[in-house]
C-alpha cells in the first residue's frame, strides 16, 4: 500500500492552476503528520499550511490525479481530505447585496462608512444596545476579563477596542491589523470600552484578533480551522465568527466540536441570503454553534437575514453603529453585526459565573428572549436577546 506522504508527494503542486485547487489533509496522529511534512520538504514542496494540532496540511492537489486522490481518501491513516473551500464575511453592501455572492464586498483601508442616521437614534448608546437591554445588565457585569477570539479581518488599530493577543493565518507573523474593516466594526460591537459615541455589549471583555480573512473579506476553511485551533490553545472563551459558506467542511466541523468540548461558547453569523436560499450557512448550521439572525430598529426581521432551520436567536444588525480602523465609526448592516451582540452578551454570561459551560450560556440566552411579532422560528429562533433578563436568570 502506498503510504500517505508518498500520495501526498504526487498530488502537491507548488502554485494553482485551472487544474489545481486548495485541499486540506487531516491525518489521524502526530506520526502521520510528521512524516508527510517531512517528505514534502526533502521533495522540495512547500505545503500551503500546516496545522499543528489539528494534524492537517493544505496543499494545492493536481485535480487530474484522480486515482491518486481515491487512494490518499481511503487510507487508513487519514481521517479526511476535503476541498478548501472560502469563506466570505456576512456584511452587506448598501443594496444590501450578499456578502457570499459572485462579487465578493470590499472595504478598502480608507473605507468611507455609511452615513446613514436610523429615525431613532435618539439615545446616548447605539438603538442595538438598547434594544438588547445591555446597559440595565451592566451594573451586574461588563464581561470583565472574559477572552472573546474574534476570527475576522483582524481588529484596529481604535482607541476604544484594547486587543489583548492574536494571530493571522493568513499570513504566518503577519499583523492582526484589520486592512478591511468588517473584523474592527464587529469587535466593536462585541466589547468596545465605555466611550462617549459607543460602546460594546461587554465593554470590560478582553478581545483576541484572528486575521482569517483578507482585505477583500474572504479566506479559506482552512484559515478558519487554524484560527479555532489557535483560540482552544490559548485559552479563548467565546469564539465569534461572522462569516460563513455554503458548502460543508467535516474538518471545521471537528475543530468546533473540539472547541466546543473544551468549553468554548461558538457563535456564527446565520447568512444574508434572505429568502433567496433555503437554510443557513455554514459554520452557524453546525449544532455546536449558535446561529444568529438579523432585525433591525422596528423589531422586524431584515430582509437580507437568512431564513432556515437552525437559527438559535436574533440580535440587531441593520445600521448599527461601531468602530472602524483608524479612530473611526459608522454604520453597517448584515447577520455580521447580529453575531457579536450574542459574543457579548455570553461575556456578560461567563464573567458573572465562569463555570458556565456552552450549552448552559445557549438555554440562558434562548430562554430569556423577546419573541418578534409575525416571524417563525426559521426567521428568528428563539427570539431577539435580552441580556439585561439573561443576566439576572444567570444570578440565581
Amino acid at each position: 500500500m502506498n503510504k500517505p506522504e508518498q500520495l501526498l508527494c504526487r498530488l502537491s503542486r507548488p502554485c494553482p492552476t485551472r487544474h489545481r485547487q486548495r485541499w486540506i489533509l487531516c491525518l489521524r496522529h502526530a506520526r502521520a503528520y510528521q512524516r508527510c511534512l517531512h517528505h514534502l520538504h526533502k521533495n522540495g514542496i512547500r505545503p500551503l499550511k500546516q496545522i499543528k494540532h489539528a494534524h492537517s496540511i493544505a496543499f494545492y492537489g493536481d485535480g487530474r490525479r484522480t486515482k491518486d486522490f481515491v487512494l490518499l481518501r481511503s487510507h487508513p491513516e487519514v481521517i479526511q481530505l476535503e476541498k478548501d473551500l472560502k469563506i466570505r464575511a456576512h456584511a452587506v453592501t448598501t443594496d444590501l447585496t450578499p456578502a457570499h455572492s459572485a462579487s465578493p464586498l470590499i472595504y478598502p483601508p480608507a473605507w468611507s462608512s455609511l452615513r446613514i442616521s436610523p429615525a431613532a437614534e435618539n439615545s446616548s448608546l447605539p438603538w442595538g444596545l438598547n434594544a438588547i437591554q445591555a446597559q440595565k445588565a451592566w451594573p451586574v457585569t461588563k464581561g470583565s476579563g472574559i477572552r472573546i477570539g474574534i476570527i475576522d479581518t483582524g481588529i484596529g488599530p481604535h482607541p476604544q477596542l484594547k486587543v489583548s493577543g492574536g494571530i493571522n493565518t493568513i499570513t504566518p507573523g503577519g499583523p492582526i491589523l484589520d486592512d478591511n474593516g468588517h473584523g474592527t466594526h464587529v469587535a466593536g460591537i462585541a466589547a468596545a470600552t465605555l466611550g462617549r459615541r459607543m460602546s460594546g455589549t461587554a465593554p470590560r471583555a478582553r478581545l483576541y484578533a484572528v486575521k482569517a480573512l483578507d482585505q477583500n473579506g474572504v479566506g479559506y476553511i482552512s484559515d478558519i480551522i487554524e484560527g479555532v485551533e489557535w483560540c482552544i490553545n490559548n485559552r479563548i472563551q467565546i469564539i465569534n465568527m461572522s462569516l460563513g459558506t455554503r458548502g460543508n467542511s467535516r474538518l471545521l466541523q471537528r475543530s468546533l466540536q473540539r472547541a466546543y468540548a473544551k468549553g468554548i461558547v461558538l457563535v456564527a453569523s446565520a447568512g444574508n441570503s434572505g429568502t433567496a436560499l433555503q437554510g443557513i450557512d455554514y459554520p452557524a448550521r453546525y449544532p455546536q454553534v449558535m446561529a444568529i439572525a438579523a432585525s433591525d430598529i422596528r423589531s422586524r426581521i431584515a430582509d437580507f437575514s437568512s431564513r432556515g432551520a437552525g437559527i438559535d436567536l436574533t440580535a440587531p444588525g441593520v445600521n448599527i453603529y461601531s468602530t472602524l480602523p483608524h479612530g473611526r465609526y459608522g454604520y453597517e448592516s448584515g447577520t455580521s453585526m447580529s453575531s457579536p451582540f450574542v459574543s457579548g452578551t455570553a461575556a456578560l454570561l461567563l464573567a458573572q459565573k465562569r463555570s458556565r459551560t456552552p450549552a448552559a450560556v445557549r438555554r440562558l440566552l434562548t430562554s430569556t428572549t423577546r419573541k418578534l411579532k409575525g416571524y417563525s422560528q426559521i426567521a428568528q429562533g428563539k427570539g431577539l436577546i435580552q441580556a439585561d433578563r439573561a443576566v439576572m436568570k444567570n444570578a440565581r
